[in-house]
Order: structure tokens, then sequence, then C-alpha cells
């Protein structure tokens, strides 16, 4: 999972980043997080749009990264 914000300078360079990485066979979702600027992350704490992106980021992720149950 590779996300990147709608305003960020890099954004052009994450989505070609991320072709790649699925044309080496590695599989990336990439997803780009609307209306957010590059290092959105940080304001968590006081921007609840930035919230939910990684909110849907990490919900994305989790089951990549916990043992599945039963």
């Amino acid at each position: 999972m590779l996300i990147a914000a709608e305003y960020d300078p890099l954004l052009d360079e994450a989505e070609a980043f991320a072709k790649r990485l699925n044309a080496a066979g590695i599989g990336v979702q990439f997803r780009t997080a609307a209306r957010m600027i590059h290092g959105f992350g940080r304001g968590v704490g006081v921007s609840p749009a930035a919230q939910r992106e990684l909110r849907a980021f990490s919900d994305a992720l989790a089951p990549h990264l916990l043992p599945k149950q039963g």
C-alpha cells in the first residue's frame, strides 16, 4: 500500500513508483488522499480529514499485518 496526498509535489513520482513496483511483480495498491497536502499524516490531531485518510489507509493495511483469526 502506497499513499500520496493529492496536493503533494511528489504525487506523480509516488504514482510512478507504485507502477514500477507492480511491473516488477511487487503487488502494490496506490491511493491518493483527496484534498491532502504533503505531510498530512502529522495533522491527525487537528484535521478530521487527515484522520479519516489515515484510518482508511490503516484499515486497508491491517489484514496484511495481522494474523488471520480462526
